[in-house]
This record gives structure tokens, sequence and C-alpha cells, in this order.
């Protein structure tokens, strides 16, 4: 009997050892595909953009964010090139100053001097792919008595 118990203790752990190695074997394709998975792939954007890459989606507008929240003059932003919901925000921009989506005040409203915008006109000091972050023409800000930091 206790031969019979070690013989098919023998034979699970060697499909436990098979199946492993397969999972294993199937994790590593898997992880060396990820780079190049698609929206559509992964059942989003089928109308708009399904050849579009998973990966990095608004990654030229965060790194514009960026290099936004390191500009020494900047008093206030406006996203007019997406959805402000689709971009990193303030975790990107980390700096206190208003953040307007594309819904916003004006350009000619005076409460921001930046505008980060697919139609790059002006004052161009940085671009990533479509995108541009355009410093306007006003050195400061007026203080906007309407802004809240409050989500909405």
């Amino acid at each position: 009997m206790g031969l019979e118990q070690l013989a098919r203790l023998t034979r699970s752990l060697a499909l436990a050892r098979s199946a492993g190695g397969a999972l294993a074997l199937l994790s590593l394709a898997s992880g060396l595909r990820a780079g190049s998975l698609t929206f559509g792939e992964l059942g989003q954007y089928q109308g708009s953009r399904p050849g579009a890459s998973a990966w990095g989606d608004a990654g030229p507008v965060n790194r514009l964010l960026i290099a936004a929240g390191s500009r020494a003059d900047l008093c206030g932003l406006k996203v007019e090139a997406v959805h402000l919901a689709w971009t990193g925000g303030y975790s990107h921009l980390h700096r206190p100053v208003p953040l307007y989506p594309h819904t916003g005040p004006a350009r000619g409203s005076g409460f921001f001097n930046y505008v980060l915008t697919a139609a790059p006109v002006g004052d161009v000091v940085a671009q990533e792919g479509h995108f541009a972050l355009v410093r306007l023409s006003r050195p400061r800000c007026i203080a906007d008595p309407h802004f809240s930091w409050r989500l909405p």
C-alpha cells in the first residue's frame, strides 16, 4: 500500500511540475508580447483606434505636463489637446497652479500662461508627438476667483 501511494504522489508531482513549467512558458511568452498589445486586442476603442498601443496612451501629454511643471514661470496651465480625465493631471504636473480642462476659460482670460495643445502656434517650449507646450505672452496670471482645487 505504501509503494502505491508513493507512485501516485510521484505522478502528481510530475504532473504539477509539467503544469508549472507550461505555466512558466506561457507567462514568459505573454510577457514578451505585452509590449505590443493594442487597445483592439483588449476590447477597447473598437470604433476609433483599435490599432493604437495599449501602453503609454497619454504618455506624450503626461511628459509635457512634467515639462510644464518644471517651468519656473508657470502660474496656470490649460490642457486643450485631450480631455483632462485621460491625463496624469497634478500627479505629473507636480505644481500647485490652476490646471484647466479643454472646456476651461479662454486663452485671453489671463488665468493661465501655458497651454498644452495639438495646434502649436506661438512660443513652443516643448513638443512630444502631435502635442506641444506653448507659452502665452503674459508673464503672470490673474487670480481666478472661481477656480477650485476640489474635484467636481
